[in-house]
């Protein structure tokens, strides 16, 4: 695992579940998830998201914030917030 990662982002956030792949790959399952996140709070129509209330939200806040935790190098930093922009 990359230098650029500490042991809070080689882990899957809130699961203990280790990554055992390098930073890019990291990155995506992150991206991965915010991405889901971010598609059921708007998109989704199903009785499911009436009874979530504002729980995608603060679920997408505490991934984000745990996964930037091993984002400790200033490039790590911009290059997952290049990607933040391109696709939320």
């Amino acid at each position: 695992m990359s230098g650029a990662l500490s042991n809070a982002a080689s882990y899957l956030p809130f699961t203990g579940t280790p990554l055992m792949v390098g930073e890019e790959k990291t990155r995506q399952v992150c991206l991965g998830i915010l991405l889901g996140i971010r598609h059921f709070e708007e998109e989704s129509a199903t009785e499911f998201r009436r009874w979530a209330g504002d729980v995608p939200g603060e679920m997408f806040t505490r991934v984000l914030a745990e996964f930037r935790k091993g984002q400790l190098d200033k490039p790590s930093r911009e290059k997952f917030a290049a990607y933040l922009d391109e696709y939320l």
